[in-house]
């Protein structure tokens, strides 16, 4: 029998990353306890988790427990830049309020702490190859400046309240997370909007050149890191990204979805709408000193994202008259879409 490593309270438990960290620590050897303001669309039967239905916001504790070996704070009011330039003010408040929530929980109940930040904290000055302690340098890009803004302000109120404690805590800043449970709304990212163009629409229309430069990370990669973080206890920040080599433009990101998903539909680049900064990624060094790493390569992960994002379209009011059925082996075949194993691999 596997002996419990610890006891740990995870915020936004029911949300995209929540949930994978969830997972992970559980396979891990831990104790969690999952809180979020609404009931999880999955329910995890594992006998060393619980979950707690609670605003965060609005909470002076957390019942699970007096004390926690460490907190983490998966909150975080996300959407894509379409959604982000137009609500700015609401971007920055809600996720500050987040952050400073979560960190007040976690300095009166957590041994240590994880807050999880994001790669948009970052300026256009500071996108290629972006170092932790570059975050604070010039303003974050105009598209999500209010989101950056607000991210900033909770790394500092974290900054300050833990100032000369003995306890740790981390600041995690991701780039682009993706995978299987991500946002698939009118508020999706580039990764969700993309395959949402290729299932619905009848051309697919991308903002902007297709010369814009990112790096993706797919969801359970992160959750892994920030598994490996809560055992290992580093202080300060750290980026969760591949850097260079993991780089892709958005221009080889739709053709390799085309690939996967073999649409054969038209695809319009410069189709208007914000295109974001040019080049995005950042600096791995202090990930790869701590021996964090991200192994799944993109095609791989975007192969499990759309047989994901297909099988739950199977589970719902149908929405599109050529929604193909998932046979067991995972390999997808009916007219205009197919979509193939990565059973090959």
């Amino acid at each position: 029998m596997q002996k419990n490593k610890g006891n740990i309270a995870v915020l936004g438990a029911a949300g995209f990353a929540g949930r994978h960290i969830c997972e992970s620590l559980l396979e891990n050897g831990y104790t969690v306890h999952g809180y979020s303001n609404s009931q999880p669309a999955e329910r995890t039967g594992h006998k060393n988790f619980t979950f707690f239905e609670l605003d965060i916001n609005n909470a002076l504790t957390l019942e699970g427990a007096l004390q926690y070996d460490c907190l983490i704070n998966a909150t975080g009011f996300v959407a894509g830049v379409g959604y982000n330039t137009k609500n700015h003010h609401s971007m920055e408040s809600t996720n500050f309020l987040l952050m400073k929530s979560a960190a007040d929980l976690a300095y009166e109940q957590a041994r240590y702490f994880i807050q999880i930040s994001s790669a948009c904290v970052y300026s256009n000055e500071m996108s290629e190859g972006a170092r932790e302690d570059e975050g604070l340098i010039g303003l974050p890009d105009p598209a999500n400046h209010g989101y950056g803004i607000g991210k900033r302000k909770g790394e500092e109120y974290t900054r300050l309240l833990f100032a000369g404690q003995s306890r740790a805590y981390t600041i995690v800043r991701p780039y682009n997370l993706y995978g299987p449970g991500d946002d698939f709304s009118d508020k999706a990212h580039v990764i969700p909007a993309l395959i949402n163009k290729f299932l619905f629409d009848e051309k697919i229309d991308v903002w902007g050149s297709g010369d814009q430069v990112r790096e993706f990370v797919f969801v359970k990669d992160f959750a892994n890191c920030i598994t490996e973080i809560v055992e290992k206890q580093p202080n300060g920040v750290m980026n969760i990204s591949g850097g260079r080599e993991r780089a892709i433009s958005i221009r080889e990101l739709v053709m390799m979805l085309e690939s996967i998903i073999q649409s054969g539909k038209t695809i319009n680049f410069g189709a208007g709408g914000p295109g974001g900064q040019l080049i995005k990624f950042g600096n791995c060094e202090k990930m790869q000193h701590h021996q964090l790493h991200l192994s799944t390569r993109l095609e791989k992960g975007l192969r499990e994202t759309v047989l994901w994002r297909l099988e739950k379209l199977k589970n719902q009011p149908r929405k599109i008259d050529y929604l193909p059925e998932i046979p067991k082996e995972e390999s997808l075949e009916t007219p205009g879409i197919i979509v193939h194993s990565d059973s090959d691999r």
